[in-house]
Formats: C-alpha cells, structure tokens, sequence
C-alpha cells in the first residue's frame, strides 16, 4: 500500500514538471523578449563599461631557513622568511612611491572618445616639457585642441586658491595661487605657455587625422603613490609558498603592466640596497681613515726624501736591523690598536646617537677584531636594526612587535656598550704595554750615531704608514668587492607582460543574462501560478475533490448559447457529445431523467451548459424539457427568442396551467418552460409542493428534464433541485471559477445530499494549449470521462466545413 502510495505521489510530481513545461511553452514569445533584453543589455554593457585590467608578476624570495646553525653565534640571529613582513614592505608608502618615482608620472596623457577616454602611453601627437624651475598647478585638466601641424588650442578651466607644486623637490609648496579667468587660448607648438600657477612647453610630435581633442594632467608624486598604494595586492601563491604575486588592477592595460613591474622592480632593488649598506658603510668608515693617513703618508714620504737627498744617505743597512725590526713591528701594533680604538669610537658614538632608523654597522672584521662577543653583538643588532625599519614602513611606534623589537635593540645595545667599555680597558692596557716596549726600543736607538738615527725615525713612520694605508686600501677593496657580489634575496620569476581584463567580464555577464533572461519568465510564471487562485484545469479541481470530471467545453468566442443546435457537427458539440455518454456512467439510463446543472456564481457558463446538454439530448430523439429554476435572474427565453411573461412562477402561484407554460422551440425535441416574472420568494416557491408535482407531471411527457439552477454560493434555491435530480452537473470556468470556490463542492460531497454529483469545466482556450494536447493523463489538460477524452485536433475532424484544414508547416507545427 504504502509503494503504491509512493508511485502515485511521483506520479502527480511528474504531472506537475509536464504543467510547468507547457506553461512555459505557452509563453515562449515572453521567453524570447526576456532573453533578448538581457543579453542585449550585457551587450551594451561589455561595450560600454570602463574596463578594467589587472597585470601580475611573481617573486620568489630566496633566503633559505636551512642557513641557520646553532652551533654559529652569528647565524643565531638570522631571521626565517617571514612572507607576512613581505607583503606588508610591499603594502608600504614609501614602496610604491618610489616605484612611481621610477617611471615617467609627471604628466599624464587622454585622448578623449566616443565611447569612453583612454590614457595614452605611446604614439601621443605631442608632448608636454615641465619648466621644473617654475611651481605648477598640478591635478588640473589641460584640455589640448590640435588645430594644425604647427597650432593648438590650450583651455583651462577658472581655477581657484589651489596650492602649486615644486617638481625639483617633488614636494608641495605652500605657496597658493588662482587663475579666476581661466585660459582659452591658441598657442604655436614649442612656444612657451606662461602664466602665475604654470610653466610649460607642448611639442607636436604626430598629427592625428581623427582625434584633435586631447588632454592632460601634471601630476604630483605623493598624489599618485596614494592612488596607487592602495591598488596594488600582494598575496602567496600557496601556503607553503615562498614565492608572492604582485598584482594592480587599472583602467589601462599599459599603465597596470608597468606600475606592477615598477613596484617589483623597486621591492628587489630595496632588498639590494639594505644588504649593500654594510659595504656602503664599512667603504665610508675606511674612506675617513684614509684620508688621515694619506695626508701622514705624504708628509713621512716627503721627509724621507729630503733627508736621503740632503744626507746623501741612500739605504740604512749599517744601522742595527734587529733594533729597526722590533721598533717597526711595535709601531705597527701601536697603528693598529690606534684603528681598533678608532673602531670602538666608531661603534660606542653610533649607539649613543639614538636615530630611529639606524641602519648596518661596520663589521668588526673590518678592522680585524676578532672578538667574538663583540661580533655576534654587532650581527645581533644589524639583524634588530633591519626588523624595526621593515616595521616602521608598514606600523606604527605602538604597534607591540615594534615596542618589542625596540626592547631588544636596547638590551642589545646596553651589552654591546658594556662589551665595548671591557675591550677599551684592554686595549688601553695593551696601548701602555706597546708604550713601554717603544721607550726601550728608543733608547737603544738613541745610541746610534745622530743622521742614523733620525733616519730610522723618518723610515719608521714611513713605513707604518705605508702598512696602515696599505691594509685599508685592501680592506676598501674586499668591501667594494662584497658589495659588487651582492645579489638580492628576492628573484623576478615572472614579470608582468601583459594585463588581461577582468572587468566587464563578457562571457560570464553573457551567461548570466541568459540566466536572468530564463529566470525572469519563469519567475514571472511561478509567481502568477502562486498568486491566481483561478481553477485552470482538471488537475486543480481533482486536488480539491474526488467528484468525477465528464467533460470539458471549449471556448465559444461567437454570441449566444445555442451551440449544439446551430454547430451541430462543430468541436463544442462532440464535446457535449461526450458529456451526454459520460453522463450515462453517472446516472444509467431510465425512462425519465432528471438532470439539475448549477455552479458557484453567475458567469461561470451555467445556463450555456444547460441549454447544449439538453440540445444534445434533443438530437439524440430524446424528448427533452429545459427547466428555467434561475427565478432571480431569468436567462434561458433570449437565447430561444420567446416569451417570459409566463413560467414557472405562473405555475406555481396557478396562474398557468403546465400546458400554458411549456413553450415550443424551433428544434425537434426540445421544449422550454422558462422562469416567467421574478417573484419576492423564488426559495418558497422552488421548494414547495409545487415544484414536486410539476417534475412528476413532466417525467410523464419527457424522456429528459434539465433544471438550470441559480448558482448555488449566492442562494440555496439550487439545493433544493439537485435533492430533486438523477445527476447534478457542478459547472467550472477556466481561470474564472475561483479554487477556493470549490469548497461549496467540497461541502455538497461531503454531506452526500446530492446524487451522483459531477463536474464540467467550460470555456478551455484551447489554442492555449495545443502543445500538450487534451488526452487523459496530462497534469495542464483535461481527461474527459473515464480514460478517455477529444483531443484538440480530433476537433478539427468535426468543423462546420467539408474542407479539410490546411497541412500546417514544420515552422508552424514547432510554434
């Protein structure tokens, strides 16, 4: 039970997909209008939209985790790759305006179009030089008229208290100035334009033969790295990646590519930059000590040579050389403990001056220190020194990981002073220890003969000087040498080559208004299937009764009710062909039979049903008798063309007899007793005894009685017939009979008093629906009777004409 249950629940859900199907069908000209405007406005919309493009590079960032050894004091303060901290140098101001810096910003070309304007890079039909000497106004439009090879027309706006610009310094004056006029003035290309707020000469380079309306913008620096600042997005390539893209989205494809390869450029060229600051500042530090010895080196050599000239003394070789050896070797020292105190001078001044973005220290192998503290403290602090200045360009001084970082570099520079004040006392130590040695050395040098003497002298210090200058010669060279071998941890994998556009996009706006186009119908068909609470087939009145269906009347677009008898071979009258057999599954044949027909309301095609089953009986060669019980608003005489002065009501209050009453029609078979004049109590009279003896008196002369009911949701007079009849046909109208209006039916079902209770549903539009046909089973069409029903073409076969309808077209049949 419980599968057949299931099957018969997919069943109806299948019914329902076939209704939507041929709802959709029948509004197919709605379907090919929305699709049309939708795809139509993506059209215009990818044609007109400003686009927008977006160009990428990627860089792998080379500094390995793996170089970090624990058993290396200096490798203990190598940072991993942090690519958060990379993302955020690459975010920094002073990034992007550097980068800017690096291309050609300070005047932007537009040519205006009929669609849009484009910023021109390349081919401009003239160019603007800046007299950087003179401040000027930048972010005003410049329009550029070309009139001719050799004449242009400049128009500026009236411009008001704007602040000028100094493009020597790239900074912005505090100077303000206006031009309250404006400019609209015809100039010779190469002839200066000078006014109080600008200074510059435009050139023609190429004439344009279809644009001669341009314009331009001078820009300021600041101004455009905060416009694009904000524009450029930095993002790993996957987690675990070292590896980051750089990307800008722009209205030119041009301007994208090279503002992302400036910003790559600038971010490796920075990288570069910081590791060639050791080596900078280690050729500085030489360079100041080179420049006092040079000076002493000149004056010891200058000595030399006057004294061998004035002596002739050309060598010292009589001279004691183990004397000359140990007081050669102990001024060396002294040379170089002098260059070593220099250094930790150097190093102690560094500290104490407090700048907030001190950069590399110079190593103290340099100056041959070996001290190993000393050194691990210095790699220490360069290592601090480089994290608070990466902070600093994406944070502020509150940010915890600056305060923490500043915390550090204190601590670390409180050792290194500590360890500086230890090694100044040893050297201190050593200096008074070389100091002793010299004296001795010196006396002993004092007893050798007085030009020998003083010759050793001079020598000496030429000679020390010789060997200081030398070594920091060799050392500015090893320096010069890193430097020149500095490569930058960051490589270009990638560069940008081309922007592809990424707004508007065309193929998916095109799919999303096909989307749009289908779901506009269909919304529209859903929401007014969901809002009418029309009946508009059988399927709807199946849902809300369990009343048989035996037939379904087609739309009648012609005046009158009389169908049957003037169309006799026409589609409306197979279909009440088809009731009548129907009918004979409702009520078997006897020899009299009464039908009632009523429905909710007035409207709803009641009377037309009435007087087309009862013409069909007629034709049959039944004797039949059409009731007119509507006493309130009398019908059924104007379609027959009689009298309504006497009927019904005469009857019942004995003012006609039955036979005054019943009236002749111009059809065989088929008589009339109308309503005659409306009484105050149409109820009483339908249900008194009258109305019982008028159905025995005609079940006596007519094989077929049928009873046009008022509608039975206004007043009650229809019950009272239907007790009365053999069968009841409850009347529906397409899209007229509401479905709430079935809930009289549902009642009438319910409580039983009527017999053999059916349903018509009238007025189908069947052209509305040709698509599916009218066959039983089809959830949007109608099943007459049981199992079977008229097709829509089957109708075609019984038209007034003897012609045969006209072979449709494939075009035709699909429409």
């Amino acid at each position: 039970m419980k599968e057949e249950q299931n099957f018969n629940n997919f069943q109806e859900e299948s019914i329902d997909i076939k209704k939507i199907i041929f709802m959709a069908i029948s509004y197919w000209k709605f379907f090919i209008l929305s699709l049309f405007i939708t795809v139509a406005s993506a059209y215009f919309f990818n044609m007109y939209a400003d686009p927008d493009y977006e160009a990428q590079s990627k860089v792998l960032i080379m500094t390995d985790n793996q170089d970090i050894n624990p058993f290396d004091p200096s490798s203990m303060f190598k940072q991993p790759v942090n690519i958060e901290n990379e993302m955020a140098i690459l975010h920094a101001f002073d990034i992007s305006r550097k980068a800017i810096e690096s291309m050609d910003w300070q005047v932007s070309y537009f040519r205006y179009g009929q669609i849009r304007t484009n910023q021109m890079f390349d081919n401009n039909p003239y160019s603007v030089s800046i007299d950087t000497s003179h401040l000027q106004a930048v972010g005003v439009k410049y329009d550029v008229i070309i009139v001719s090879d050799t004449k242009y027309r400049l128009i500026v706006a009236p411009i008001e208290k704007i602040s000028l610009y100094d493009f020597r310094t790239e900074e912005k004056a505090e100077k303000i100035d206006s031009l309250p006029n404006g400019m609209d003035k015809e100039f010779s290309f190469g002839e200066k334009v000078e006014t109080d707020i600008f200074n510059f000469t435009i050139d023609f380079n190429g004439f344009y033969k279809d644009d001669v309306e341009f314009y331009f913008y001078l820009n300021s620096l600041d101004a455009l790295a905060s416009k694009y600042n904000g524009r450029f997005k930095v993002k790993p390539m996957h987690n675990d990646a070292t590896v980051l893209i750089i990307s800008i989205k722009d209205e030119s494809q041009t301007q994208a590519v090279n503002l992302v390869n400036a910003l790559t450029n600038t971010y490796v060229q920075a990288n570069l930059n910081f590791k060639n600051t050791k080596s900078i500042n280690a050729i500085g530090f030489i360079d100041a000590q080179l420049f006092g010895i040079t000076d002493s080196l000149h004056v010891s050599e200058k000595r030399l040579q006057t004294y061998r000239e004035a002596n002739k003394i050309l060598n010292v070789t009589d001279v004691s050389s183990k004397t000359f050896d140990q007081v050669y070797e102990l001024d060396k020292q002294k040379a170089v403990a002098e260059l070593q105190s220099k250094y930790y001078a150097y190093l102690k001044n560094y500290i104490e001056q407090g700048a907030d973005t001190k950069r590399n220290m110079v190593a103290p192998s340099i100056m041959n220190v070996d001290d190993k503290m000393l050194v691990s403290l210095v790699e220490k602090l360069n290592e601090l020194y480089m994290k608070r200045n990466d902070l600093a360009s994406t944070s502020t001084k509150k940010n915890p990981s600056f305060i923490a970082i500043e915390r550090k570099i204190k601590n670390t520079e409180a050792a290194l002073l500590e360890n500086l004040k230890n090694i100044e006392a040893a050297s201190k130590m050593q200096m008074q220890s070389i100091n002793r040695q010299l004296a001795q050395a010196q006396d002993e040098i004092s007893k050798l003969p007085n030009k020998e003497r003083e010759l050793i002298d001079i020598k000496r210090q030429y000679t020390i000087n010789e060997e200081i200058y030398s070594f920091l010669l060799q050392q500015r060279m090893e320096s010069g040498i890193t430097q020149a071998g500095n490569m930058s941890d960051y490589l270009v994998i990638d560069i940008a080559r081309k922007a592809k556009m990424i707004f508007p996009k065309k193929s998916l706006n095109y799919t999303i208004a096909f989307l749009i186009g289908l779901i506009i119908p269909i919304g529209f068909i859903f929401l007014k299937d969901f809002l009418n609470d029309k009946i508009e087939g059988k399927a709807d009145v199946e849902k809300a009764v369990n009343i048989p269906i035996i037939g379904g009347v087609g739309h009648y677009p012609e005046e009158g009710n009389i169908v049957v008898l003037s169309k006799p071979k026409s589609v409306i009258a197979e279909t009440f062909r088809s009731i009548r057999t129907n009918l004979q599954f409702i009520a078997p044949d006897r020899d009299h039979q009464v039908l009632s027909v009523t429905s909710t309301f007035s409207g709803e095609g009641k009377t037309f049903t009435s007087i087309n089953i009862a013409s069909i009986y007629s034709i049959s060669g039944k004797k039949t008798v059409l009731l007119g019980c509507d006493l309130r608003k009398p019908k059924i005489f104007d379609d027959f063309f009689i009298n309504n002065s006497v009927g019904m009501t005469s009857y019942f209050i004995g003012r006609a007899t039955l036979d005054e009453v019943v009236q002749k029609t111009n059809y065989d078979n088929l008589d009339i007793i109308t309503a005659g004049p409306v009484p105050p109590n149409p109820s009483e009279l339908l249900e008194g005894p009258m109305m019982d003896e008028l159905l025995e008196r005609l079940k006596e002369i007519y094989d077929v009685i049928i009873i046009d009911t008022p509608p039975i949701g206004l007043v009650t007079d229809a019950i009272f017939m239907m007790k009365r009849s053999h069968a009841s046909i409850y009347v529906v109208r397409q899209n007229y009979t509401t479905k709430g209006a079935l809930e009289t039916l549902k009642e009438l079902e319910k409580k039983g008093e009527v017999k053999n209770l059916s349903v018509v549903v009238n007025d189908i539009k069947f052209e509305k629906h040709k698509y599916g046909g009218y066959g039983y089973g089809y959830g949007y069409g109608y099943g007459y009777g049981y199992g079977y029903g008229y097709g829509y073409g089957y109708g075609n076969y019984y038209a007034e004409s003897d012609v045969m309808p006209e072979k449709k077209s494939w075009w035709k049949k699909l429409f």
